[in-house]
């Protein structure tokens, strides 16, 4: 996995990263420089919005991380995930079924 950054390192061609404010001790995904305004942006999903950082920048950046590895994707899932009895594939006990 990746460290945090200085984010004077971060890229500045569009690539979204994850960052990080110090003073807000917030961390927000998906954010990337857009160079018509000269800040970090970040879009506020469904809503057609977003926001500049202009006034409170970030501290830190890193790149996003990748998603987990499902079952499925490394082998044969593991006994009890199987949907021939006992648990789901989501690992709950669907009704009539026993864990």
């Amino acid at each position: 996995m990746s460290e945090w950054q200085p984010i004077e390192t971060a890229p500045k061609d569009g690539t979204p990263i994850d960052v990080y404010i110090i003073m807000l001790e917030e961390r927000y995904p998906d954010v990337y420089f857009d160079s018509s305004v000269g800040f970090f942006c970040w879009d506020i999903e469904g809503t057609g919005k977003r926001i500049i950082f202009d006034k409170t920048s970030p501290s830190h950046w890193m790149p996003i991380p990748l998603p987990p590895q499902s079952p499925s994707s490394i082998g044969e899932q593991p006994a009890h995930n199987r949907e021939a009895g006992g648990l789901s594939p989501l690992g709950t006990t669907t009704e009539g079924e026993k864990p």
